[in-house]
């Protein structure tokens, strides 16, 4: 099935951590599955990862050799964040058409772009090779340990990709006491099918047009309150007619299609 790409920009919800939460290996995750009923969870255990039907797995995998992406459609349609696509939305530009200032979208298949270079990684299944690693590891440490590590996991990678069928990957977990092999299908055409050029500035009108730049931002602990600072870039764009008393940033309560005003925004 050919795979295709839609890029936008993301939003970023800040929520405080709580003790029992965390980031879970797909095909661990039914250990903590009772505890994810008691909280709400509706999905069965082969929903959330199985080897031989589609589960969560297979709606979630690696773009560009970093990011993540999600599967969104049975036509191969992925969202992920703007800055994983920004090197392939540049190399798709030039200076008639300036896609990172003036957004694009594809009508229908035919108005694809295609992304030359990137690649979306599905994971197939995760095997536990611990046995195997600890059995040619030893008792080994330090230096040792990392040239012998390196050895049987480039051995196990070889075989189990299957002379490049798949991508494999050993990697180790909760520090270095399980081993775990990674096997992706990996697919090379990707096209560009719609990229957000990002926030446009807003004024005090209901039909104020909405968007988002992309920005990190740390919470403070709770019950504190901290004073952060963002740095966000705009195009010429998307600033032009505009002036400084023009751009707010609407509060994160406040709905997508409020009236822009000054209870729930705040002028940048």
């Amino acid at each position: 099935m050919k795979k295709i790409l839609l890029l936008f920009t993301a939003c970023i919800t800040m929520q405080s951590s709580q003790a029992d939460e965390g980031m879970w290996i797909p095909s661990l995750i039914g250990k903590n599955y009772d505890e994810m009923l008691r909280l709400g969870l509706r999905l069965s255990k082969e929903d959330l990862y199985s080897i031989n039907h589609s589960s969560l797995k297979d709606a979630i995998l690696q773009f560009g050799g970093g990011c993540t992406a999600e599967m969104i459609s049975d036509k191969g349609l992925l969202l992920t964040n703007h800055h994983c696509g920004y090197d392939a939305i540049a190399n798709l530009s030039t200076v008639d058409r300036n896609l990172l200032d003036n957004g694009f979208w594809a009508h229908n298949m035919s108005e694809e772009l295609p992304a030359q270079g990137v690649t979306a990684l599905f994971l197939q299944r995760i095997d536990d090779v611990t046995d195997q690693v600890k059995a040619a590891i030893g008792n080994a440490t330090g230096e040792e340990f990392t040239k012998k590590f390196e050895v049987i996991k480039k051995q196990i990678e070889e075989k189990e990709g299957e002379k490049g069928k798949y991508v494999a990957n050993v990697k180790d977990y909760f520090n270095g006491n399980q081993f775990f092999l990674l096997i992706y299908k990996k697919y090379t055409d990707v096209t560009l099918v719609a990229e957000d050029n990002g926030f446009v500035p807003a004024v005090f009108s209901a039909s104020a047009h909405r968007s988002v730049k992309e920005f990190s931002m740390t919470p403070s602990d709770n019950g504190t309150t901290a004073t952060y600072q963002a740095t966000l870039y705009y195009t010429n764009t998307e600033l032009a007619g505009a002036t400084p008393s023009d751009l707010y940033i609407l509060k994160t309560d406040a709905p997508t299609d409020a009236t822009i005003d000054a209870t729930n925004s705040v002028q940048v």
